[in-house]
Order: structure tokens, then sequence, then C-alpha cells
């Protein structure tokens, strides 16, 4: 037998016990791990950014999440421009709010439904070709307060969603876009 077969034959024979590919394979699908300490080990995990700094005003996610927000104006479907919109769930869990996730439909969400109707009135709407947004150029911190968030947030208002129709360029006016995990979320439409 050739050296080199044999020398790789005798390293994965002795080179990994059984322990340690038992350990391997925990990692990846909780295996040989209790399931319900794996997951408590990784459902506390948030690989997120944190929400220290300013996100940055310009990203192919944002990009998209905002082609995705003219979308549902063109075509008048709410739920297609939905990632745009602060999530439900960041929303409960950072606003000082008695039952956040109710507060979240009515003042978010359905505002953000009614508002994404109105603008599909726009005369040629349907026909527009995303430009793209333009981030405010006024970006604050919110401070925490009683009634509203728990920590510090970055806002910007009078954000742009700039479409073409026809070639000429129209823009749709974001009130108030709020950053979540290092992404800017709208939490006013218009």
């Amino acid at each position: 037998m050739p050296v080199l077969p044999l020398l790789l034959l005798v390293l994965l024979a002795g080179g990994c016990s059984h322990s340690a590919a038992a350990r391997a394979d925990a990692g990846r699908d909780g295996g040989a791990l209790d399931g319900a300490r794996a997951d408590a080990r990784f459902s506390s995990y948030d690989a997120s950014p944190e929400d220290d700094g300013i996100p940055p005003t310009t990203s192919d996610e944002l990009a998209t999440r905002a082609r995705h927000l003219l979308e549902a104006i063109a075509q008048d479907t709410p739920d297609f421009g939905l990632d745009m919109l602060f999530p439900r769930d960041a929303y409960a869990s950072a606003r000082e709010v008695r039952d956040p996730g109710k507060v979240w439909e009515k003042k978010l969400s359905a505002v953000y439904k009614k508002q994404i109707h109105r603008l599909h009135k726009k005369k040629g709407i349907e026909r527009a070709q995303f430009v793209g947004l333009e981030i405010g150029r006024s970006i604050v911190s919110q401070s925490p307060r009683h009634g509203g968030w728990k920590r510090s947030v970055w806002v910007v208002r009078n954000s742009k969603l700039a479409y073409n129709i026809d070639g000429k360029t129209y823009r749709i006016n974001i009130a108030e876009m709020t950053s979540w995990r290092g992404s800017w979320y709208i939490t006013r439409l218009h």
C-alpha cells in the first residue's frame, strides 16, 4: 500500500475519537446534546450587530427592502413591503408600552397599510421603476423614556424613496425611520 493513503488512514483512525466526533456533530445539529440544553445554549445567542452605531445609509440589504416597499405601493399589496416596516417582535422588546404587540398593530402596521393604499393612487405608480432610497440628513439619537424606547435608538426623518415613471424621477417621503440591529426600518411612512 502506498505511504500517503496509509498515513491518511492512520491519522483518521487515531486522530479523531468518538467523543470528538460526537461533539462536532452536536455543534452542528445537537445530536449528542440534550435538546433542551442545546436550545437554551443557542437561543440566547444573537448574531445581529449591536445598535450602538449609526446603521449604514446605503447597503444592498436596505436597497432590496426599499425595492420591496416600492413594489408594495405599485401593486397595492402592503405585505410585499413588510420587511421595510419596523419588526413587530423588535417593537415589542424595545418599547415601554402596555401591550406593545397591539400598539404595533394599531400604530405601525394598520397605518402603514392605509398609507400603502393611499400611495398606490398616485398616477402611473404601477409602472414605477426603483431608483434608490435616500436616507434623511439629520440622524438623531432618541433617548430612552417612559412610554417610549427602552434604550437609545437612531432615528432619521424625511428620507425619500426615489423611483422613475417614463423617465421622470419622483420621490415618496418617508416620515421616520428607526434603527434596529444595524438596519433602518420605517416607523412612520408619511
